[in-house]
């Protein structure tokens, strides 16, 4: 068994891809382990690998981009998209790792971005969306932080600040066994009490 699998190009000529391989973050939503065990099937010979922690899926997305795998699918919401991007380009940028697909599957509470880009694919067509489906190019954006950390991210699908943010990073801080909706929930009408406007200046080109 080997973990090679084809694709087409936009007029229908079909070409090898050398290494596909799929990562599911186990705390992306209460999903993710149905998921995986639905992609562990259908997807064979391509191997399909549930990671135990945050840590140890931006681990071995980094790891399989190193090793050469063209094509990297996460199975995961809008956080593991985030986490997959940034994690990857920074092997591609410090030329560690060459430039690859990344397929969104979608595994999150929201999946906002997954569901928006190909809505029509269900889980049970998975196998022929790796095996047909086309690659297409997207945006990405960037986050150049000055203070007090310099540093670069990158973004795609929506970026958001200030109440949205705080909405997130305090739902991060709750406890896990929570459900996700739930930590939300919390988080969202905590902040409607006690957020306070912050100054922020937005510059266009």
């Amino acid at each position: 068994m080997n973990d090679n699998v084809s694709s087409s190009s936009p007029d229908g000529a079909r070409f090898p891809r050398k290494k596909a391989t799929v990562f599911c973050n186990p705390h992306s939503g209460a999903g993710t382990q149905k998921t995986f065990d639905h992609l562990k099937k259908i997807l064979t010979p391509i191997p399909v690998h549930l990671t135990a922690t945050t840590d140890e899926f931006r681990t071995h997305l980094q790891a399989s981009a190193k090793d050469g795998f063209d094509l990297i699918g996460i199975v995961g919401g809008d956080g593991s998209l985030h986490l997959a991007i940034n994690s990857l380009s920074e092997m591609i940028f410090a030329q560690q790792a060459r430039k690859l697909t990344l397929a969104v599957i979608p595994g999150g509470t929201g999946s906002d971005y997954s569901r928006n880009i190909y809505p029509h694919v269900i889980p049970k067509y998975w196998n022929l969306f790796f095996q047909q489906g086309q690659d297409r190019l997207v945006d990405v954006g960037l986050i150049d932080v000055l203070e007090p950390n310099p540093r670069k991210i990158l973004f795609i699908n929506a970026l958001g600040l200030c109440i949205n943010a705080e909405v997130v990073k305090g739902k991060n801080s709750l406890p896990k066994f929570l459900p996700s909706r739930l930590r939300y929930l919390l988080q969202t009408l905590s902040q409607i009490v006690s957020f306070k406007p912050v100054p922020m200046v937005v510059t266009t080109e």
